[in-house]
């Protein structure tokens, strides 16, 4: 479930370290993790209304 944490060259020249990348594919997985909750809500109280 976590990221390897490999260090990836970028465009500019400069080298992305292993925990850069540990720390961007974390907030990658808390983002998508948030969405998935609010689109659930969403869905969830879509659902209650139109049974009322």
């Amino acid at each position: 479930m976590f990221s390897s944490g490999i260090e990836t060259p970028l465009k500019d020249g400069d080298i992305l370290s292993a925990a850069g990348s540990r720390w961007i594919e974390t907030g990658l997985r808390t983002f998508y993790f948030l969405v998935f909750i609010a689109v659930g809500a969403m869905l969830y109280t879509g659902i209650i209304r139109l049974k009322k």
